[in-house]
């Protein structure tokens, strides 16, 4: 459009009622105002999704092996959880994963990414999974973050087992694991009242807290709620 033709067309649309610079509108500019418009409403949904939607957050969050819970049992459980820890906002996830297998490659793979990304405050075995996954080096020595006073008052119930040796790789394809010094990786739920209404089938579970436990302080204070 030549230079004089669009001072004509101004001067049509400046000419024209408001309902007439209306139509206009909508008839020459509609499709490229909604791309626009698209696109600011892309660029703001982005931002908040990725900078300020509020996050859940694993306020505690179990892993357990070999073991199935009814639906209803484990949804008591974690309200009792919820409770104990003040933790009734939506974001605030409380729940207990009861789909590992160790023996199968994805479970193997699938426990090994989410701990190392801190998803879980605790994870519950039977001795001898757990033995295993100790000499994997999993597990935290419960008395190097338990109390000294607590330490000592569940020492019967510590579950004391190899761990890994610092020289070894952290790799579940490692055979050479479980050469490490043992030390009280885990602790007994036998006799807890608390893990017995989740309904479990294993006859002595093992807890233990993992290396890079998401929220440590929520998963000394589950911990110590399973053992009275």
């Amino acid at each position: 459009m030549l230079p004089h033709e669009k001072e004509a067309e101004r001067q049509a649309f400046r000419e024209m009622s408001p309902k007439k610079k209306l139509q206009h509108f909508l008839t020459y500019y509609s499709v490229q105002t909604a791309a626009v418009a698209a696109v600011i409403l892309c660029v703001i949904f982005l931002v908040w999704h990725f900078c300020f939607k509020p996050r859940n957050v694993n306020t505690f969050v179990a892993a357990v092996f070999n073991d199935m819970f009814p639906e209803d049992k484990k949804s008591a459980f974690c309200e009792k959880v919820r409770d104990l820890l003040d933790a009734h906002e939506p974001r605030q996830l409380v729940r207990v994963d009861d789909d590992f297998n160790l023996s199968t490659p994805q479970d193997q793979v699938r426990i090994s990414v989410l701990t190392a990304a801190g998803e879980y405050s605790l994870i519950v075995a039977s001795r001898e999974t757990f033995q295993q996954l100790a000499g994997y080096g999993y597990f935290e020595n419960l008395e190097d973050i338990l109390s000294k006073e607590t330490a000592a008052e569940y020492s019967t119930c510590f579950f004391r087992t190899p761990g890994r040796l610092d020289t070894e790789s952290h790799s579940l394809d490692d055979i050479e694991s479980g050469r490490g010094e043992p030390l009280n990786y885990g602790i007994s739920l036998k006799d807890s009242k608390l893990w017995a209404e989740l309904g479990g089938t294993l006859d002595d579970p093992i807890a233990g807290v993992p290396i890079q436990a998401g929220n440590l302080d929520n998963a000394r204070i589950v911990l110590d709620a399973l053992m009275k």
